[in-house]
């Protein structure tokens, strides 16, 4: 085998994905200059860029005849992404999946080896996606899997034997496959396990074959910034990602950390020079957040468990856990100021929203936002909850409890889910957390001017924020994503063999 050698380079460019033509000429190149500006480029055996296309990605394939591409698209002013097919020679796109309105849409696809079926990774909403079968250009689509989780790649087997994706399975993170005629339980491919992306799979003879795929290895640290002193510093650090922070108003800090298998929920005392294990989980959950009580005696937790997000509470030792609700997409749980009440996001009407329940047990949960809500904190003096609607860049709203109009907080840009926190009569948020760097501001509720606090140089986006009354703050930070290329080869006897 050659040495490899490169192909295509350009610094002002991410490069998500590549495909080769069916005749082995070109490559499509999906890439983007920032984090959802997707296009598409196609370039020769040499590297030389022959054209750029229209909008598309960051997944992309070819049609069958080498003619077309498909890419996931959204146009503009719209919320829904579908699969729309690039026409070579003419430049015309046009739709061929349809996701229903309102959802999420199609953001991958891979065409049967007759060109005739597509499969689709299908979202109802960000996070929450699937595997679809539909025709191709048809409007009717078959939901095969029940993963309700992200997943970022599909590909067909070959010869049409079923359909191969990346995805969380029973808390398992892998490449499955799955068959292509009926819903089934999908099954982990040996050797795939862990965060693994795009699947690729191609026939290396009549009775094996060899699926390609990128191994991502994420390691996300943890920042503090002391209220007294101003000074930022790395804590908690371990080769593994520590994420989701919360600091408690004595300054113990709650994180999630994968640093011995499986996320579980750490904590730590001020200063974090010891870390300890509260949770026990064997597999991958989908979204703990942990948040501290009031008075830094309880936490609480959003926990998957038989496939359905609970919330839980447990003591600071990880003790005396109490499950306080278990119905559809329990997440991202804060406290009331008197530590009586659990805010938190369920869809159980139908969609995201606030909903709000007793800390003692014993009563049901109450709805708080009408109009959609992803995650909410209740004002210091306890008479408003602030909250936003969606998990994209969003604006931030306020409520007076219990029952007023819900009414955009002005003076601030759009916020992003985990990335902002009341902090007294102000609110604290991240503006521009990107690959590039992120800055921390402070609104003042009461005077509605910005004060700038800090700039934070970084290699990777900001996911989360959290701050007490003495004025420290926590946030997770990603570094940069370690990817390689990794295989499996896979035989597999004939029929006749099978019996």
């Amino acid at each position: 085998m050659e040495p490899p050698r490169e192909l295509y380079r350009d610094q002002s460019e991410r490069i998500y994905s590549v495909k080769w033509s069916p005749d082995g000429s070109q490559l499509a190149v999906s890439h983007s200059t920032t984090t959802f500006d997707w296009r598409v480029s196609l370039i020769d055996k040499t590297g030389r860029k022959l054209r750029q296309l229209g909008p598309g990605g960051p997944g992309v394939t070819w049609r069958r005849d080498g003619k077309a591409l498909l890419v996931a698209h959204r146009p503009p002013g719209e919320a829904t992404s579908a699969i729309y097919e690039y026409d070579l020679d003419t430049s015309h796109m046009r739709q061929v999946s349809f996701p229903p309105t309102g959802s999420w849409g199609d953001i991958a696809v891979s065409v049967d080896e007759t060109g005739s079926r597509l499969a689709l990774a299908r979202y109802s909403r960000i996070s929450r996606g699937d595997v679809y079968l539909a025709k191709y250009a048809g409007r009717e689509a078959v939901k095969i899997t029940d993963v309700n989780n992200w997943i970022a790649g599909v590909d067909w087997l070959p010869l049409s034997q079923g359909i191969l994706f990346d995805g969380i399975v029973n808390g398992r993170y892998g490449i499955y496959r799955v068959p292509a005629d009926k819903s089934a339980t999908p099954t982990l491919i040996p050797g795939t396990e862990g965060v693994n992306r795009n699947p690729q799979a191609v026939a290396t003879g009549p009775y094996s074959m060899r699926i390609g795929f990128a191994h991502e290895n994420w390691n996300t640290n943890l920042f503090m910034r002391g209220g007294r002193s101003g000074i930022t510093t790395p804590i908690a650090v371990s080769t593994q990602s520590e994420e989701h922070p919360d600091i408690s108003v004595d300054g113990q800090l709650a994180f999630v950390s994968a640093r011995t298998g499986a996320e579980n929920v750490w904590v730590c005392p001020p200063g974090c020079e010891e870390a300890r294990q509260v949770t026990k989980f064997r597999e991958r959950q989908f979204e703990l957040t942990p948040r501290w009580s009031p008075n830094g005696r309880q936490l609480a937790l959003s926990v998957m468990s038989n496939r359905q997000t609970q919330l839980m509470v447990l003591d600071a030792q990880g003790e005396n856990p109490r499950v306080l609700s278990r119905n559809s997409g329990e997440a991202r749980p804060s406290w009331s100021n008197d530590g009586r009440f659990l805010y938190f996001q369920s869809d159980r009407s139908g969609r995201p929203e606030i909903w709000r329940i007793p800390t003692s047990g014993g009563a049901p949960a109450t709805q708080i936002t009408l109009n959609g809500g992803v995650e909410a904190f209740e004002s210091s003096s306890g008479e408003e909850v602030f909250f936003i609607r969606t998990n994209e860049t969003a604006t931030l709203y306020r409520k007076t409890l219990p029952g007023s109009a819900e009414a955009p907080v002005k003076g601030l840009p759009g916020l992003k889910l985990g990335n902002w926190r009341p902090a007294g009569n102000t609110i604290l948020y991240w503006d521009e957390a990107t690959y590039s760097g992120a800055k921390l501001y402070e609104l003042d509720l009461s005077t509605g001017r910005t004060r700038f606090i800090l700039a934070q140089a970084t290699v990777g986006p900001i996911h989360g924020l959290s701050a007490n009354k003495n004025g420290d703050m926590v946030w997770s930070e990603r570094g940069r994503v370690h990817t390689d290329l990794q295989a499996v080869d896979l035989t597999f006897p004939p029929f006749w063999k099978r019996f």
